[in-house]
């Protein structure tokens, strides 16, 4: 794998998370430490990937953790300079 095809596979998994609580917090933690990278690569392959789209889907998820994560994630992103996202 390619870190632009890891990526797509973990963003791919999150959205698909349906009810398995075991595999969607190690993908979320997972994307959501690629989101502090300083690397822009990284950064716009999530963003392309449609990592946004797939963290709103978790607004609702009944698990105060992913909540947590997923908006550390937004957050990391969005503290990202422009030109990135």
């Amino acid at each position: 794998f390619s870190k632009g095809d890891l990526i797509s596979l973990l963003v791919t998994k999150l959205g698909a998370h349906g009810d398995t609580i075991e595999l969607l917090r190690p993908c979320l933690r997972t994307i959501c430490n690629l989101s502090t990278s300083n690397n822009k690569f990284v950064i716009q392959k999530l963003v392309f990937s449609g990592v946004m789209n797939v963290f709103f889907s978790l607004v609702h998820n009944p698990h105060s953790d992913i909540i947590k994560e997923m908006l550390w994630g937004i957050s990391n992103l969005a503290a990202d300079s422009p030109e990135t996202i």
